[in-house]
């Protein structure tokens, strides 16, 4: 199996929300970027569903100040697709984690706060990255 390039993280802290209790499902700073790596090499290289370097910045941005992103962001909803389909890909489950649905929970998760179609028109691009990124993972 091939091995993902590697992006440089400041720590390995587990994720901000989780002390919230909000989206305990997010994973390590460190584990974020290895899940973006995972979806780029696996459909990043033959098809373009969403810009790598904006989520990168994305998962930046939410370990950085993640109060600032609440309520939810549109941008969040993708990152949290994305790493759903990263567990699925691989086949990936982490039983140490508690995670044993390959991304299912991120994906209800998504799934679940969807916005309306007038909030998704605003959004534009992003929302239909989300969307195209759900039908991917189903």
């Amino acid at each position: 199996m091939p091995s993902p390039t590697t992006h440089i993280s400041n720590n390995s802290n587990p994720s901000p929300l989780q002390h919230q209790g909000s989206l305990h499902l997010l994973p390590s700073e460190s584990e974020a970027y290895r899940l973006l790596d995972v979806v780029t090499m696996y459909i990043g290289q033959s098809q373009s569903h969403f810009d790598a370097r904006e989520v990168s910045d994305n998962i930046e941005l939410y370990y950085t100040n993640p109060e600032g992103q609440m309520p939810l962001k549109s941008w969040l909803l993708r990152m949290c697709i994305i790493f759903a389909i990263a567990r699925l890909l691989p086949g990936e489950i982490s039983p140490s984690n508690g995670e044993t649905d390959s991304g299912r929970s991120l994906f209800e998760f998504v799934h679940a706060r969807l916005p309306t179609p007038s909030e998704q028109y605003a959004q534009g691009g992003v929302a239909i990255e989300t969307l195209t990124l759900l039908g991917v993972y189903l």
